[in-house]
């Protein structure tokens, strides 16, 4: 089977779905990756340095990644040059977008193509803050859902999780035109080591008798790490103290947000010198950071993070949000939304039971594991194909 990934960014060093199923690939079908040159989502540029990470990328993984120019972008929808043409010169028998509601939706559900269609949908209720979404919906609900739900333009619409099945909804899309592909990991890329927790803790200074709390992504607003430092504050230096507690920080920070909000309060708390601040590392080097911390707290919104910590064994302390209380193993460490009080009981409650040996129960989040989606994705898409020779072969 040949198919055509598409999606508006592609980055090789992420944990994203999209990198994450490329590497899970089965070697005996092909998969092709289209996307765009912009990387700045992830605080990069497209450089020389990013075309001999492509390279490599589909050494290893047996992947082809072709970066198309765009004619224009507006937020996260990329209008490619070329894009149509360069699907069919790769005569794939599947094409799958990755998100949905973009133009892409112009040139596929008011076109012509000759190979199963899939899209899904990442949206959820927390990311989609435009103050236009109201309007989007009535209006993707009228000129695109319907035909969607009416014809088999696109097969599926995969969503990776409740909140974006919600969302896939509120866009006009029918029950029976959804699927679910949850958020996952790949177990090749994260798991428990009792080595790479060594060398981690090592590498940082901290002691087998430390506790080490961990931050790993964007310093920015929508995240808000600098809440962590409230939250770290509000135990109290008393307690730090008894319980041995260091914080690492891990993520790009070359930002205004990083020296005006989250330096400018660092440098004003007592424990700053139990604070390590790190660079952002590749997907593939998150898995030391994971298992050399104890736990880990993310204050705002959700990520994908939360799967790969507790993979590795770590419990994890978030807000009480529909997605959180998807991917997250023990939901008692999720704490009011916004209550900084609440955030503190529970990450006392959380650092206590690590003290006596509490580890996340992996065997929940198996499901996710993304050679075992992949595997029953393409079998599933096999199906339809197979289905169609057969009708046509009675014409």
């Amino acid at each position: 089977m040949k198919v055509v990934m598409v999606k508006y960014f592609f980055d090789t060093e992420a944990n994203y779905q999209i990198t994450e199923m490329a590497k899970a690939w089965p070697k005996e079908h092909e998969l092709v990756i289209i996307t765009s040159k912009y990387l700045d989502y992830v605080h990069k540029l497209y450089d020389e340095s990013q075309e001999l990470r492509d390279r490599v990328f589909e050494a290893k993984y047996g992947v082809t990644i072709v970066r198309l120019d765009c004619w224009f972008r507006l937020g996260s929808r990329v209008f490619f040059k070329g894009l149509k043409p360069t699907v069919e010169s790769f005569s794939p028998d599947v094409l799958f977008m990755h998100g949905i509601g973009d133009f892409n939706d112009v040139l596929y559900l008011y076109g012509r193509n000759k190979y199963l269609t899939f899209r899904d949908c990442h949206m959820s209720w927390i990311a989609s803050k435009n103050r236009f979404a109201k309007l989007y919906y009535k209006f993707y609900s009228i000129f695109f859902a319907p035909i969607i739900n009416k014809f088999h333009k696109y097969e599926l619409v995969y969503a990776l999780g409740l909140e974006e099945k919600e969302y896939i909804k509120a866009i006009g899309i029918n029950d029976d035109r959804i699927a679910m592909l949850p958020h996952g990991y790949n177990k090749n890329a994260y798991y428990s080591s009792i080595q790479l927790r060594k060398s981690f803790r090592e590498s940082l200074g901290v002691a087998d008798d430390e506790l080490l709390v961990a931050y790993t992504g964007k310093f920015d607003y929508a995240k808000s790490p600098d809440v962590s430092l409230d939250i770290y504050e509000s135990l109290g230096d008393e307690f730090i103290e008894e319980n041995k507690l260091k914080f690492v920080f891990i993520g790009p920070a070359n930002n205004t947000y990083f020296d005006e909000v989250f330096m400018d309060k660092l440098n004003r708390l007592e424990f700053k010198n139990r604070v390590t601040i790190l660079p952002a590392v590749s997907a593939d080097e998150l898995v030391e950071v994971y298992n050399g911390a104890d736990l880990c707290l993310w204050p705002r919104e959700t990520t994908l993070s939360s799967i790969h910590a507790q993979v590795c064994g770590r419990p994890v302390i978030m807000e009480n949000h529909v997605s959180n209380l998807e991917r997250v193993v023990d939901r008692s460490f999720l704490f009011e939304k916004g209550s900084l009080d609440d955030a503190v009981h529970k990450l006392i409650s959380c650092i206590e039971d690590v003290k006596h040996g509490h580890v996340v129960n992996v065997n929940k989040l198996h499901g996710r594991e993304y050679n075992r989606q992949v595997e029953v994705m393409i079998n599933s898409w096999q199906v339809i194909i197979d289905e169609r020779k057969r009708n046509a072969s009675k014409l």
